[in-house]
């Protein structure tokens, strides 16, 4: 597939622009021909990236511009930044945490470990994201175990609810 070039202006938005994104040309979201998300690697200013286009509803795409890329590219809303991209199609893989990882190995766990490898990599990653975001080793312990329990029960992420969960867990 075809590398895109183009030059990407970075929108504030949300209470005080907290969340930052950048659209994409339309005209490159018509000669890449899909209407859905889209896996996509490249550099912004330079700075390496593996991100998703996300839909806009209209057949247009933008892509959510964070903290980590506003410092690699070092540009900040509203810059405009150089992009080159193109589609992703290497396959992405989370890196499992040794705890987790440690956590789905015993034989028991065989269908919980199958279940959440055949889980699409943003929910693996946000069950990893969730796990790594604890502070303290016993949050995290919980957190582990709550992942496999809700893998179990087929859920494919963490939700608000499930931080309630722990917050009565814990109290109990």
């Amino acid at each position: 597939m075809s590398k895109f070039t183009f030059k990407g202006k970075l929108v504030p938005t949300g209470p005080e622009g907290a969340w930052t994104y950048m659209q994409v040309p339309p005209a490159i979201s018509t000669a890449i021909g899909i209407r859905g998300r889209i896996p996509v690697a490249g550099t912004l200013n330079g700075f390496a990236f593996r991100n998703s286009l996300m839909p806009n509803g209209d057949g247009s795409h933008s892509m959510m511009f964070g903290k980590e890329y506003q410092e690699g590219a070092r540009a900040k809303p509203p810059a405009s930044v150089d992009v080159v991209l193109e589609v992703d199609t290497k396959p992405r893989q989370v890196e499992i945490p040794e705890d987790l990882a440690a956590a789905l190995a015993p034989r028991a766990h065989a269908k919980v470990r199958a279940a959440f490898s055949a889980l699409a990599h943003s929910h693996q990653k946000a069950f990893v994201d969730w796990i790594n975001s604890a502070k303290r080793p016993e949050t995290r312990a919980t957190r582990v175990a709550r992942t496999l329990e809700l893998v179990a029960v087929g859920k494919n992420r963490a939700k608000t609810s499930d931080r309630q969960w722990h917050r009565t867990a814990r109290a109990g």
